[in-house]
């Protein structure tokens, strides 16, 4: 795959693409190089399933959190930005999974992507918050749902916010397309089948 999520290696970063049904198809995905991929959505919205569909390489606070010698969040994002750093020679784009709804983290990784000379890609994983609620509670470990609720509220804030932000390009994922991606369990037809990354 040569470091891009479709063969569309001409097209140009940059604006803001919608995807909304169009998620299957090739040329609605713009070439994402060698970029740092920022995910941003509500725990629930299908952040971590969308990234390891689309992308070899990903960094998950999540699954940090999950190792208990690291659980606290401010040591589980410093290892994020550790491993983020460790993938910097790959060729294709590193995926960043986390809700990003705070201006600190997303700060940090645009930080990080101008330090790698990767272009900061944001992708907005915009899921209603019914669906986050019922995702999360068939989750083994579910977030409590006050916390999902606040985190959906904080995301809503957080998407007007972005617009301000210095973004190579900006990315929004919403239904229907994100359902039927999530339910196909597989990206075949958003990626070649080469897997060069």
């Amino acid at each position: 795959l040569s470091g891009s999520l479709s063969p569309l290696a001409n097209r140009e970063l940059g604006g803001s693409t919608h995807l909304g049904g169009g998620i299957t198809d090739p040329a609605a995905w713009p070439d994402l190089g060698r970029s740092l991929v920022a995910l941003m959505g509500a725990p629930g919205s299908g952040k971590t399933t969308v990234a390891r569909l689309l992308f070899a390489h990903v960094v998950s606070v999540d699954d940090l959190r999950a190792d208990r010698s690291i659980a606290r969040d401010p040591i589980a994002f410093r290892r994020a930005y550790s491993l983020v750093r460790q993938h910097a020679r790959a060729l294709g784009p590193i995926a960043f999974d986390s809700t990003a709804v705070t201006a600190r983290v997303r700060t940090r990784l645009l930080s990080l992507a101008a330090d790698l000379r990767r272009p900061p890609v944001l992708l907005i994983i915009d899921t209603p918050g019914s669906v986050c609620l019922t995702r999360n509670a068939g989750r083994d470990a579910p977030v409590p749902p006050a916390a999902v609720k606040a985190i959906h509220a904080a995301f809503s804030d957080a998407v007007r916010a972005v617009r301000g932000e210095p973004w190579s390009s900006i990315i929004t994922l919403t239904p229907p397309g994100a359902d039927r991606l999530l339910r196909s369990g597989a990206a075949d037809t958003v990626r070649p089948a080469s897997r060069a990354w």
